[in-house]
């Protein structure tokens, strides 16, 4: 399984420029991502499925593999 690293620059919805700061993986091999972004003075923090993140560069996705080993 592949998701962004933590640090990752990724837009949200293809309009909002935000930095993923936390991973939730759920069953089903869903992913969800917790990123922060600004709006004006306030900082917003919020949890988004794995859709409707996506990286800025992309050269360089931050995606990063993961996996367990029983």
């Amino acid at each position: 399984m592949e998701v962004y690293a933590i640090n990752t620059k990724v837009k949200i919805g293809g309009a909002v420029n935000a930095i993923i700061t936390g991973i939730n993986i759920r069953a089903n091999r869903i992913v969800m991502y917790e990123c922060s972004w600004w709006s004006g003075n306030d900082r917003k923090l919020e949890w988004f499925n794995s859709y409707e993140v996506e990286a800025v560069d992309e050269y360089n996705t931050g995606k990063i593999e993961i996996g367990f080993r029983r």
